[in-house]
């Protein structure tokens, strides 16, 4: 009985076994039915192990958790945690967890190939992704994401941190490995599971992240709201007048955007180098405030109604100054007061009187006009540096309320500050003082009849045109222009081979001058580019002192700089980085020089004329040997025709007698 009944005791623990087989093989199954259609809320062992995964709301029990991964973990050497979320909308709210007992990786490697094929089976995917990876001693865990049906993404192969909704899982459990199953695995991610799926080895969490966060969201908000927002930005370009030059600009040379003196608007306020200027600033305001007898307050209500439109002005305006609207007016009455201070000392029929500033005064003195107005001027012209003239407009207005202080008002005063013995002339509404000196350079003659400009586009090389010294070998005649000095009055007559051009002074500001007038007409939609087409012209005349010396001679270039060489660096130097207009009003005068010096003729006669009577002594001299050779050949003539003469007037002369 004994025997019996440890036999009966024998097959009752086999039948045992056996049924924990078939149990064991049916928890498999249904945790495979709840991958694909969400899990129930408790397992078969009892745990519950699912309850809160899917919704955070109710709580993720992490003891339930570590409760049934301690019951199942029996021998395995390595434990996969399976996670499957849908992201459907319907059923983002159900998620599971599947911890599944694996004897070695390679059983991990054919868990995963089951999970592929279960999901081709209906007809969704299921994406193998590295929730956490610590690889050590420890042991590692890994885990996998089922994302939307019919959407296929990348793997990710990357040590990444886990979603805030399984944050938990990771560190419930760690099983130690041996070194070859970690090689193992790792080749397991690296390969096993790219090619189970048939893709490539790139991440799919960074698109899906991406496709969550908020600039995705912005663009495509933005990409809806085109037209509206083109619009905005076309009606904010508008009103841009003053630039902050990039980098890319300046770094070619700095000293010819940067202030010296002084710093008029917010883009070089407070520079160290400046700051000695801000004690005479507030001297000014005060002597301005004085003869105005107007107080502050009229000023900052004036200002304070078109305070946005200042701003506006400015591209690239700091934060500062947007916000602090106080801080704004403030530097714009200041320097604007100082600005009109400084053009009124120019103008001798202004009503105001500028006696009431000390007489050793280091700005409005005789002595501060020789020696620092110079650099205030050359600050003036820099396009960082400027001040928009509604402003000046705006504190003239208050300031003389009956007089005419409309834009011709002001551009006659900065007129007459720059161009003291020119004529004034009507500009029209113009953007600053910048503004105003180029209108100046470009303001032709109304009774100059214009030439009909071609839109036709050159090749470069057609617009590449000789230097003066070869244009003269050519036959072309070179003469200052009489009638305009206007920087776009440069023309050429193919008949009589005569170009002529504006003259225009050379000093130390015309560098400054000239590459911050280019700047503005680079940056500024409407500007034209006329200022950039004269200075192409002449850097394509100049290439030595001996072009130099020629425009020189002809009046064309007014040398107050000295040197021929400096006059030379100086317009070989400006068009570094400067893109040339292909549809240049210029480009017609280049194509008709160039064809007239390819005519063998108009070379000849160049040389002819170089060689001969580039001077009044080569043609005395030309005179006096045709003169001479006029001579020599009448002489020579006249000897000729006396020996003819003498011929037929003698007498035939006998003829010998005849021999006996």
């Amino acid at each position: 009985m004994h025997f019996l009944g440890e036999s009966d005791e024998l097959k009752r623990k086999t039948n045992e076994k056996k049924e924990a087989k078939r149990k064991m093989k049916d928890n498999r199954k249904k945790e495979e039915i709840k991958g694909k259609n969400g899990l129930d809320n408790e397992d078969e062992n009892g745990e519950n192990l699912l309850q809160g995964i899917s919704a955070p709301t109710n709580g993720t029990s992490a003891k339930s958790i570590e409760a049934g991964v301690k019951s199942i973990r029996t021998s395995a050497q390595a434990i996969a945690i399976v996670v499957t979320k849908s992201l459907s909308a319907k059923t983002s709210s159900s998620a599971g967890i599947s911890i599944i007992p694996i004897v070695d990786s390679h059983d991990l490697v054919e868990r995963a190939a089951e999970n592929y094929s279960n999901a081709a089976a209906r007809n969704s995917r299921v994406v193998p992704t590295v929730i956490s990876h610590e690889k050590s001693t420890q042991g590692v865990c890994l885990a996998t994401t089922q994302i939307q049906e019919n959407v296929m993404a990348n793997v990710t192969i990357s040590n990444i941190g886990p979603p805030k909704e399984f944050s938990n899982i990771v560190a419930l459990h760690q099983v130690a490995i041996t070194p070859s199953q970690e090689k193992e695995i790792t080749t397991f991610e690296q390969n096993v599971v790219v090619e189970a799926r048939g893709g490539s080895a790139k991440t799919d969490e960074t698109s899906k992240k991406m496709g969550e966060n908020s600039w995705v969201r912005k663009v495509k908000d933005k990409v809806g709201q085109i037209a509206e927002i083109t619009g905005a930005e076309m009606k904010e370009w508008e009103q841009h007048s003053i630039y902050k030059l990039p980098a890319y600009v300046t770094d070619l040379n700095i000293n010819a955007y940067k202030p010296r003196a002084i710093s008029f608007g917010p883009y070089h306020y407070g520079e160290q180098n400046l700051k000695p200027m801000e004690s005479h600033k507030e001297r000014a305001l005060l002597h301005f405030l004085n003869r105005s007898r107007k107080p502050l307050d009229c000023y900052v209500d004036a200002l304070g109604e078109v305070v946005q439109d200042l701003k506006n002005a400015y591209d690239s305006l700091e934060d500062k100054w947007q916000q602090d609207s106080e801080a704004f007016l403030e530097l714009m009455i200041q320097d604007g007061c100082f600005m009109i201070e400084i053009l009124t000392t120019s103008s001798t029929d202004h009503h105001q009187s500028m006696d009431d500033y000390a007489p050793n005064d280091p700005i409005f003195s005789k002595h501060g006009q020789l020696y620092l107005m110079p650099y205030i001027t050359r600050d003036m012209l820099m396009l960082e540096n400027q001040l928009p003239m509604l402003l000046l407009k705006t504190l003239l207005a208050v300031d003389n309320e009956d007089a005419q202080t409309d834009e011709e008002f002001i551009n006659k005063l900065i007129h007459k500050f720059y161009f003291p013995y020119t004529p004034s002339m009507k500009l029209g509404k113009c953007l600053h003082v910048l503004d105003v000196y180029r209108r100046i350079l470009l303001w032709e003659v109304p009774t100059v009849r214009k030439r009909k400009i071609s839109s036709q586009k050159y090749l470069r090389d057609e617009n590449n045109i000789l230097s003066a010294r070869e244009l003269q070998e050519s036959g072309i005649r070179i003469k200052s222009n009489k009638i305009s000095k206007s920087l776009k009055s440069i023309s050429f007559d193919r008949k009589l081979g005569i170009l002529r051009l504006p003259s225009i002074p050379v000093d130390d500001t015309s560098e400054t001058m000239f590459l911050n007038l280019m700047a503005f007409e680079r940056f500024h939609a409407g500007a034209g580019n006329a200022v950039t087409d004269y200075v192409y012209f002449m850097d394509k005349l100049i290439d030595n002192s001996q072009d130099v010396n020629i425009l020189q001679f002809r009046k064309i270039i007014q040398n107050e700089i000295g040197s021929e060489k400096a006059v030379a660096r100086l317009f070989n130097s400006l068009l570094k980085d400067v893109a040339l207009d292909p549809e240049s009003r210029l480009n017609e005068v280049r194509v008709m020089i160039n064809k007239y010096c390819k005519t063998k003729w108009h070379k000849w006669r160049g040389s002819l004329i170089q060689t001969y009577f580039r001077n009044p002594w080569a043609l005395i001299s030309v005179i006096a040997a045709i003169i001479l050779f006029a001579l020599t050949t009448s002489q020579t003539m006249y000897g000729a025709l006396q020996y003819y003469q003498a011929l037929k007037t003698s007498p035939p002369s006998p003829p010998p007698p005849a021999p006996h």
